[in-house]
């Protein structure tokens, strides 16, 4: 309830109210013009307005354990592998490029502007794909069914949210715990205003979604087979130029490093769940021969084929000591 009204006296239980309302409505809404006539000492008359929720809606439930703020340079390459924390990631790049894997997923690449929400024992490994990548990682626990989960969302910048971001690490960083707690209600502040963008937005990237997905799923099928940007586009039916700017701005990658992705993930599961030689696998995954596969995989991944199947590297969590890259529970 909102509105202006005369003050109570204190200590007054016993009171005599009269009032008269008129309803309209406007707009599909109700709004009520109310006169109170009070009997204390005195008459008095009060005007006001409210407003009233037939079904009301809780505000989000988070709390914050992790916030950082990284800007990385190429070199930035995170892996965590055996990774079992439990909670939620939201991951807000504002500048730069950013790819990220998730366990029975194709990377996912993050540009500017670009949220993602997903749960943290998903993840696998993130790491700079361009010059830079800024970005804001919040880890946190919640008990609300968060919509687009593992989806990336294009979310414009508003003009508060850097500065509300800040705000959140001074609080989380007090040794206070009311202040701390000011950390979550940032975040949930943060959360409703992507929410809302989210919502605005939506019918526009489900549209495209929609339409890209003819293609998706069969680059998800016919990986090993050598495909062209035109059979997409027919597929799609649409021009080769049109797809390929849908395509980009939905998944955050053009078509060929999409399907590069694709076919290195298919790599990876039969390195680890087969004994095919590496020529049979790149014949399996689409790539022209083994040589080539195994420069793409090291390009992409930081360590050769064959080192992967042995599994040298890879039961480790390879975190980089730097200070905005240490999360602080």
């Amino acid at each position: 309830m909102r509105g202006k009204a005369s003050e109570i006296p204190a200590g007054r239980r016993q009171t005599r109210l009269h009032f008269s309302a008129h309803i309209t409505a406007e707009n599909g809404f109700l709004r009520r013009y109310l006169i109170f006539f009070g009997k204390f000492d005195y008459d008095a008359v009060m005007d006001f307005e409210f407003s009233t929720a037939e079904e009301p809606v809780t505000a989000p439930d988070i709390a914050v354990r992790t916030i950082y703020h990284v800007i990385g340079d190429p070199s930035y390459d995170v892996r965590t592998a055996g990774n079992k924390r439990k909670g939620y990631i939201a991951l807000r790049t504002f500048d730069g490029e950013g790819t990220i894997d998730m366990e029975r997923r194709p990377p996912i690449g993050l540009r500017s502007n670009s949220l993602l929400f997903f749960p943290y024992e998903k993840v696998s490994r993130y790491r700079c794909s361009g010059p830079v990548w800024e970005f804001w990682w919040f880890h946190f626990d919640t008990s609300i069914q968060i919509p687009g989960l593992c989806a990336l969302h294009h979310v414009p910048e508003t003009g508060t949210e850097r500065a509300l971001c800040y705000e959140a690490v001074d609080k989380l960083s007090s040794h206070d715990r009311f202040s701390r707690s000011g950390a979550s209600i940032i975040l949930s502040r943060l959360y409703s205003i992507w929410l809302g963008s989210l919502l605005s937005s939506g019918h526009k990237e489900d549209s495209a979604g929609h339409r890209i997905k003819p293609a998706i799923d069969y680059l998800s099928s016919n990986y090993g087979r050598t495909i062209r940007i035109s059979d997409l586009s027919s597929i799609c039916n649409m021009s080769i130029r049109r797809f390929q700017d849908l395509f980009l701005d939905h998944t955050g990658l053009t078509p060929t490093s999409y399907l590069g992705r694709i076919r290195l993930s298919a790599v990876k599961e039969y390195l680890a769940n087969t004994y095919l030689t590496m020529k049979e696998i790149a014949e399996r995954t689409g790539f022209c021969n083994e040589y080539y596969l195994s420069r793409c995989f090291r390009r992409q991944n930081g360590a050769p084929p064959g080192e992967f199947r042995r599994g040298r590297t890879w039961g480790e969590s390879i975190i980089p000591n730097h200070p905005a890259t240490v999360p602080r529970e």
